[in-house]
């Protein structure tokens, strides 16, 4: 079995494709390896793959009217992202980064509309990817709008732990170990920032406060 293909049959979104299947799309599709801190796309490329991430992190972002950075979400190995080239094939809206050394792989978007097409269950499963993204992007963006900075942060700690936590243990000041969760992704004060629509200096404050109060 190639490397692609065994790339791609691990991933859940395309679980339901057959041998057959998997074999055809292996054919146009192509492996790539980033650096850290490497653009994979910008905004206005043309949509024509849909990726999927084999190693490393990346992140998706957006740029507001006013020249601002907006992390969407987080990517783990095994997702597919850039998932709206299925829909459409214009110019994209975000930009996708590495944020340490990554493996993707480009899947043409033509050939994956094909195999919807004959593949009830790829299609449900690629328009249950979009709404999922949807509602999270919808969430955070309900979140920024209407919370405050210490709600906004919180939530986005929780969320983070959830999707990207690993068990810790920390000595407190009394001398016991209590159980903890420490972020598997590094993200500064900055980016932690560009995630609620806060400041640097504002989530800098934030964090000391609820640090004080033994919360993080």
């Amino acid at each position: 079995m190639g490397e692609l293909t065994r790339h791609l049959r691990r991933c859940d979104a395309l679980g339901s494709l057959t041998v057959a299947q998997i074999d055809r799309l292996r054919e146009n599709c192509r492996i790539r390896k980033y650096p850290r801190d490497a653009s994979v796309y910008l905004p206005q490329d043309e949509s024509r793959f849909v990726l999927l991430l084999v190693t490393g992190r990346a992140k998706l972002s957006h740029i507001t009217v006013a020249g601002k950075h907006s992390i969407l979400f987080f990517l783990q190995p095994g997702e597919l992202f850039g998932e709206m080239a299925v829909c459409d094939s214009g110019e994209r809206d975000e930009y996708c980064e590495t944020i340490s050394d990554s493996t993707i792989i480009t899947i043409p978007s033509a050939d994956l509309r094909q195999l919807m097409r004959e593949n009830p269950d790829l299609s449900l499963e690629m328009t249950s990817l979009i709404g999922r993204r949807r509602r999270y992007v919808e969430r955070r963006l309900k979140s920024v709008l209407f919370s405050t900075t210490r709600q906004k942060l919180s939530r986005i700690l929780l969320d983070l732990a959830s999707d990207y936590g690993e068990p810790a243990a920390t000595n407190s000041d009394n001398g016991f170990t209590a159980a903890a969760i420490r972020l598997t992704v590094p993200l500064s004060h900055h980016e932690l920032g560009n995630l609620i629509g806060a400041t640097r200096e504002t989530v800098t404050i934030t964090l000391g406060r609820l640090r004080k109060e033994d919360l993080i």
